[in-house]
């Protein structure tokens, strides 16, 4: 069975007495007897800088999502032989659900910044899914500003070419050209709504729970 949605505060108890030990899931955190595992989905098998692992685990060339983790928590070493994690697994489907629904909140870059903002979230989802800019190609962006008809829809692709080199997102807004105001925010508008569309925002999500 793939994942479902799980509990993320029953994860994190989870993640706590059976994880915490081997495990740190916080940006720059220490590798233990485990690997760090924050920026885990998205990241292929045996990655982690500075961590020993297993050729197995380099080997396996196996990307990391919520499916993968939901069959490799159930038993580690079946899933990857050779192997060096010991712990036997999660037995119950509702558990490995919680586990990673807490990883999920706690393991994606920029989960320490708040708010999240549009540029950040497009960070996000280039690390993550390197297709996504095919998927906005494929997406109904408006052509032209609804205020001043200039176009605009063209601009999408040096858009988040600027965003991948770290320009901010007033910085890469200037650095395309876009002075006016109604099509600047045409842009940030619609980031906005994808990110909504989305549903990604463990920060605004923790606050209104």
């Amino acid at each position: 069975m793939p994942y479902t949605p799980g509990n993320a505060k029953n994860g994190a108890k989870l993640f706590k007495t059976r994880c915490a030990q081997c495990h740190t899931l916080e940006e720059g955190g220490p590798n233990k007897v485990g690997p760090n595992l924050h920026g885990l989905f998205g990241r292929k098998t045996g990655q982690v800088e500075g961590f020993k692992y297993t050729e197995a685990n380099k080997k396996a060339g196996i990307t990391w999502s919520d499916d993968t983790l939901f069959d490799y928590l159930e038993n580690p070493k079946k899933f990857i032989k050779g192997t060096s994690m010991a712990f036997a697994g999660f037995k119950k489907e509702k558990e490995r659900n919680d586990v990673i629904a807490h990883l999920k909140e706690s393991c994606y870059p920029f989960t320490s910044v708040k708010p999240l903002f549009p540029g950040q979230f497009f960070k996000f989802l280039l690390c993550v899914f390197p297709n996504f800019k095919n998927f906005i190609h494929k997406m109904i962006v408006p052509v032209r500003c609804f205020t001043c008809g200039k176009v605009v829809g063209n601009k999408w692709e040096l858009y988040l070419e600027l965003l991948e080199k770290d320009y901010s997102d007033g910085d890469a807004l200037d650095a395309m050209g876009l002075k006016r105001y109604c099509c600047r925010r045409m842009i940030m508008t619609h980031v906005d709504l994808i990110e909504k569309l989305l549903q990604y925002n463990p920060q605004e999500k923790a606050l209104s729970a």
